[in-house]
């Protein structure tokens, strides 16, 4: 008979009393062990109620996944020094995967201070240097975030450049591995996390249809920009006081509110900057209207007036990239079509009515952004593009492949978030 190891006796006794004690990361690591040494031969405790349990938790855990390794460094231990104005509080942690270009990566519990230039708040692990470009990685720092810090509702930032759906780009660029996470690895990723209860996205136009359906069943609220959003990203000293302020009331409010600020604050530097909150739930019943009204596109004999349309419509940086209900209309008031019309006007009442909760759009991006768009390319549906998960459950793709090539007198830049010449001020 083989005779137990101390190690397997000792771990028998930490689980065994897993009951009555919790780890607390911010304290001695070993603290809990001994505790359950201490407690061997002791009388067992009394179960735990969970009710009571989960009263006694903060009511929020933000998590902040930062990758400042490429040209956006500079911004990233700002921002975390916007957040130490606010810290943790008893209603709410805060808790940071800082990656910087050179210098590693590294997790901190965001504490309070009045130090404006120098990072304060207590280094939780020291990573070395791990690819953030690679979503198992996104999901390492969230289901570390969630054991170490429970809460009763999650918020999961992801900090970086993005650039929407398109899958040789995506979000979180690591320019020391050269990797990002594309959007269906966006998916397997927030999958693998479990549900959190908003989804922020501190990055250039992710707020897109196609974005949100590959993520729609691992977040309640998705927050995240039509627009480019400039390099400073969020005001975290006022979005982090607003989330402390309302921590009780129900999510909605909380994402409503981060949409406010985020408006005012950028409003009065005179950017162009948009930011809205989606609900998730919403997204089956605008994947269905979207495969109806292209259905009827589809039957339209003139598709030279549908690419006039689009061409019409409202964009963003990336101009293939338009407002879902400025599309709409435009559609409806060029082809003056009874079918697409209604079909279109349905779109345009439930994404007004239910998809957004909340939208707001800067004076400077003058008018236009209703809070989600979508892909409309210059020529077809990629491989890629019939990929995604919205692509298999509308006529999207088969819709975009029957409009006339489309290419602009004067084609934009290319789009290269690796080179540091592009982007210089926008995430």
């Amino acid at each position: 008979m083989r005779t137990p190891n101390k190690v397997f006796i000792a771990l028998a006794l930490l689980f065994s009393a897993s009951a009555s004690f919790a780890l607390d990361f911010n304290k001695d690591p070993m603290a809990g062990f001994k505790a359950a040494m201490e407690n061997n031969g002791n009388e067992a405790p009394a179960a735990s109620d969970p009710a009571a349990d989960r009263a006694a938790l903060p009511e929020w855990t933000v998590m902040v996944f930062i990758n400042g390794k490429n040209d956006l460094a500079n911004f990233g231990d700002s921002d975390v020094n916007e957040m130490e104005v606010v810290g943790s509080t008893a209603k709410m942690n805060v808790v940071v995967e800082l990656g910087m270009l050179k210098k590693g990566v590294k997790r901190y519990f965001v504490t309070k201070d009045k130090n404006e230039f120098d990072l304060s708040s207590p280094v939780v692990q020291d990573l070395g240097s791990p690819d953030m470009g690679d979503w198992k990685h996104l999901v390492d720092f969230a289901n570390w975030a969630k054991a170490a810090y429970p809460a009763k509702r999650y918020m999961l930032v992801i900090w970086n450049h993005g650039s929407g759906w398109v899958s040789t780009k995506g979000i979180s660029y690591d320019d020391e591995t050269r990797n990002h996470i594309s959007t269906p690895e966006l998916g397997l990723a927030m999958k693998a996390i479990g549900k959190v209860d908003i989804l922020s996205m501190d990055a250039c136009l992710m707020q897109m249809a196609e974005v949100a359906y590959e993520v729609k069943d691992f977040a309640e609220i998705i927050l995240a920009s039509e627009e480019t959003v400039p390099g400073r990203g969020y005001p975290y000293h006022l979005v982090l006081k607003d989330i402390n302020a309302l921590a009780a009331k129900p999510t909605e409010a909380v994402a409503g509110k981060v949409v406010g600020t985020f408006n005012s604050y950028y409003s009065g530097f005179n950017a162009k900057a948009t930011h809205s909150a989606l609900r998730t739930a919403a997204l089956p019943q605008l994947a269905a209207l979207l495969d109806d009204w292209a259905a009827a596109a589809l039957a339209y004999p003139d598709k030279a007036k549908l690419r006039a349309a689009a061409n019409e419509t409202a964009c963003y940086y990336v101009d293939e990239y338009k407002d879902l209900a400025d599309l709409m209309g435009k559609v409806s008031k060029l082809t003056a079509d009874p079918l697409l019309t209604a079909k279109g006007d349905a779109v345009v009442a439930h994404i007004r009515g239910q998809l957004i909760s909340a939208n707001a759009a800067t004076p400077a991006m003058g008018g236009g952004s209703n809070g989600v768009s979508i892909y409309v390319s210059r020529d077809g549906a990629s491989a890629r593009y019939k990929a995604l998960a919205f692509s298999a459950v509308t006529r999207w793709d088969e819709f975009l492949a029957t409009l006339p090539r489309y290419y602009p007198p004067t084609p934009p830049d290319p789009f290269d978030p690796f080179n540091p010449d592009d982007l210089i001020v926008i995430h």
